[in-house]
């Protein structure tokens, strides 16, 4: 491969949407160079035991043709078990592998907390194709016109992101646009803390607008 990025992490269940959390090892631009093109690399990595229900991992590559691809595996005592593995072009994409993702449920989201009273924490959690991308502004609304906060791009398919603390007696617009195929649409729900504010898909190519506040 051209290089190659991998991350292994925790994940937790934020009502149905699988929530990415601290990163236990990780390797960025990895194996480049043209020595590592044709070869087999091995990573060993320990991980403890009693996260192993919410481990979740991500790769992302560009692969010289022929394209390939890439398997992890749990070695527990003599047992050894397949945890995650692609091939082809998907590994390009964002998406998230592993065994959590039947039991994200046994692994509860820890809600974030605001620093400064009478804030909330605004979150957006997502469900998409892996060859879909999100992008999600955060806007106050003022007689004159809308301030910019903040702007998120997540580069992964699945997640509970932050986009601000928002003071509610504020008018807030918050756009989210997702970028996808054509007929692919994602699955989009906005919170503020653990109240649902809005959820259900999003057709690819479009910009969705919701007020808070």
């Amino acid at each position: 491969p051209e290089a190659v990025n991998w991350r292994i992490f925790q994940v937790a269940d934020f009502n149905g949407f699988l929530a990415q959390g601290e990163t236990i090892s990780e390797c960025a631009n990895c194996y480049a160079g043209a020595l590592r093109a044709w070869t087999v690399v091995a990573e060993e990595r320990c991980i403890p035991k009693a996260i192993l229900p919410c481990l979740g991992m991500s790769v992302a590559a560009s692969f010289t043709r022929p394209i390939n691809g890439f398997a992890a595996y749990l070695i527990e005592d003599d047992d050894l078990s397949l945890f995650a593995t692609d091939e082809g072009e998907a590994v390009n994409g964002g998406s998230v592998y592993g065994s959590h993702l039947l039991q994200a449920e046994s692994c509860p989201y820890e809600l974030p907390q605001c620093s400064e009273s009478g804030r909330s924490a605004l979150m957006v959690a997502f469900d998409l194709p892996s060859s879909g991308s999100l992008s999600v502004t955060l806007k106050i609304r003022t007689p004159e016109e809308d301030q910019w906060i903040n702007t998120i791009s997540p580069v992964t398919s699945q997640d509970v992101v932050t986009v601000g603390c928002v003071p509610l007696y504020l008018c807030h617009l918050l756009e989210i646009t997702y970028d996808g195929d054509t007929g692919s649409n994602a699955n989009v729900g906005v919170y503020v803390g653990a109240d649902e504010l809005q959820r259900g898909e999003q057709q690819a190519n479009t910009i969705q607008s919701l007020l808070v506040g």
